[in-house]
C-alpha cells in the first residue's frame, strides 16, 4: 500500500535505539491512521540501530531507513533527514521526544489543501522520564494564527530551534544550499528562514510534541552547551542579507531572553553539568554588557563546584514532578 505523500516524519538519530524505539511507537499511533511515512536518517557508524530498524518497520510498513555513508554530524543529519523525504511536508523530531496521538491529524488539517510555506508547531516540557508535564507550553500562544516572516523571524523563530516544531515545505526547503548554515548547530533554521523570506508562517497553538528536557545527558550536543546557544547568533547574522541586521538582531535577543541565556539561574544549570566554567565565563561574560554585580556572581558561580547545583537542580525538579500534570496518554 502506498504512503501518504503529503506529510512524512523526519528523525535524524545516532546511538539511543532505547529512546528511538519509544519515539517511533508515538509516532505510529498518530501516523498510521493517516498512512503517513517515517524517515529515519541514522548517523551512527556501527550497527546500533538495526535490530531495532527491523523491528520498526515490522510493526509499520512506512518505515522508511538510510543508514548514512559518512558521519554528517548534527546540522548534516537533520538537513538530510529532511532531504530523503519525498513528501510535500517534513515534520523534523528528535529521536528522544515524543508525538501526541491528534499530532498528524492537526497537521494534516492545518496543511489542508493549500500550501503554507512553513507551519510552526507549539510543544510541552517534559521531563527525562516523559512521565509529567514541566511546561505546558513552550511558546505562548493562545490560538492558531498566521504572521510575516519578518515578525516570525523577530519574535517567534527561537522556538524552532526546537526541530520537533519544524513542520517544512519541502519544494521550498530544497531551493536553499544549506552549507553555509553548518556549524551553527540551527541549520534547519536558516534554511527554513531563508526558504520563507516573504513569505506567511502558521503557528500551531496546541502543543503536538513532548519535548524531554534535563541534565546534560539528555542533549546529544550538551558537550558544547554554549556553542550551541551562541550559535543563534552566527546563524542569524548569516541571514543579514536578506532580511537586514536589525531585523536578525532582533531575532537573537528574542532567542536570548526566551532560552534564558546568560542569567544567573541558566548559568546555574549549567554548571550543575560543569558546562559552565572559568573558560566560559572569561569568554562569554567577562567582557560583556552586564553589570558589575552580575559578572561578580557568574563568577562565583564559575568558581564553585558543581554539586549544589545538582543538589539544587533535583529538589526543584521534584517539586515540579509533584505538582505538575503527569503524562497518561502515550503508546
Amino acid at each position: 500500500m502506498p504512503y501518504n505523500t503529503r506529510l512524512g516524519i523526519c528523525i535524524p538519530t545516532y546511538k539511543r535505539p532505547d529512546q528511538l524505539r519509544l519515539c517511533v511507537r508515538s509516532l505510529i499511533a498518530s501516523a498510521a491512521p493517516h498512512d503517513v511515512p517515517i524517515f529515519i536518517a541514522d548517523d551512527s557508524a556501527d550497527s546500533t540501530n538495526t535490530a531495532l530498524i527491523a523491528e520498526l518497520q515490522a510493526l509499520y510498513p512506512h518505515i522508511v531507513y538510510e543508514k548514512n555513508a559518512v558521519n554528517l554530524g548534527i546540522d548534516g543529519n537533520i538537513i538530510h533527514s529532511v532531504d530523503i523525504c519525498d513528501c510535500d511536508y517534513a515534520w523534523l523530531i528528535g529521536e528522544d521526544d515524543r508525538m501526541l496521538p491528534e499530532a498528524v491529524p492537526t497537521a494534516l488539517e492545518t496543511l489542508g489543501t493549500a500550501d503554507p510555506a512553513f507551519v510552526a508547531a507549539n510543544y510541552s516540557y517534559v521531563d527525562e522520564d516523559i512521565s509529567v508535564i514541566l511546561r505546558e507550553k513552550r511558546m505562548m500562544l493562545e490560538a492558531d494564527r498566521s504572521e510575516s516572516s519578518e515578525i516570525f523571524l523577530r519574535q517567534d523563530a527561537w522556538g524552532i530551534g526546537f526541530i520537533g516544531s519544524c513542520i517544512i515545505n519541502t519544494q521550498l526547503w530544497r531551493g536553499v544550499q544549506p552549507e553555509k548554515y553548518f556549524g551553527t548547530y540551527f541549520a534547519h533554521v536558516g534554511v527554513i528562514l531563508e526558504s520563507i523570506a516573504g513569505k506567511a508562517v502558521n503557528l500551531i497553538a496546541r502543543p503536538l510534541v513532548l519535548n524531554r528536557v534535563g541534565g546534560a545527558e539528555t542533549f546529544t550536543w550538551s558537550g558544547d552547551a554554549y556553542g550551541v546557544f551562541h550559535g543563534w547568533a552566527k546563524m542569524t547574522a548569516l541571514l543579514e542579507p536578506i532580511y537586514g541586521k536589525e531585523a536578525c538582531d532582533a531575532s537573537a535577543a528574542s532567542f536570548e531572553h526566551n532560552h534564558g541565556l546568560n542569567t544567573l539561574r541558566f548559568m546555574m544549570a549549567k554548571r550543575a553539568d560543569r558546562l559552565y566554567t572559568l573558560e566560559i565565563y572569561r569568554k562569554f561574560i567577562q567582557g560583556s554588557q552586564q553589570s558589575r554585580m552580575h559578572k561578580l556572581a557568574a563568577h562565583l558561580i564559575a568558581r564553585l563546584g558543581p554539586q549544589p547545583f545538582r543538589i539544587l537542580r533535583t529538589l526543584l525538579f521534584s517539586v515540579r514532578k509533584q505538582q505538575n500534570r503527569r503524562i497518561t496518554d502515550l503508546p
